[in-house]
């Protein structure tokens, strides 16, 4: 099974998020053509020492759905990207919420018939700015 491959031609099947297709495109313009039969778990923690902790768990995804794909489709026999385990990250309390005093900064900044204030206004209603914009923003 000693194929040569080029990413950009199998590697996009279906990532329509632009994240996913442009790690995609990152791995296709730093390794071009290869073999499949010659990669390895080794070759993808060797491209993952590049990427801390969540960057290199997001870049093993990547490998992940490619292999994946791969795999299903007959060109890798063994899914080596299974045998990477992904990196412990911290925990943490999450996103800060943000204040009313966010909220009027953003609305500040962003003037109503701005596309962000409408996505803004979309995704957080207020029912006072709602009611007072109501008729500017539809």
């Amino acid at each position: 099974m000693a194929q040569g491959f080029q990413i950009d031609q199998i590697g996009h099947r279906h990532h329509d998020d632009r994240g996913q297709r442009s790690r995609c495109d990152d791995i296709r313009l730093k390794y071009g053509v290869a073999k499949l039969d010659g990669l390895s778990a080794p070759h993808i923690k060797k491209d993952l020492a590049f990427f801390d902790g969540h960057a290199a768990n997001n870049r093993l995804k990547v490998w992940r759905s490619l292999c994946a794909y791969w795999d299903q489709v007959g060109l890798i026999e063994t899914n080596v990207a299974r045998l990477v385990a992904p990196r412990k990250t911290p925990k943490t309390d999450g996103h800060m919420a943000w204040s009313r005093d966010d909220f009027a900064a953003y609305r500040t900044f962003w003037p109503v018939g701005t596309k962000q204030r409408l996505a803004f206004e979309l995704l957080y209603p207020n029912n006072t700015e709602k009611e007072k914009h109501s008729k500017s923003v539809f």
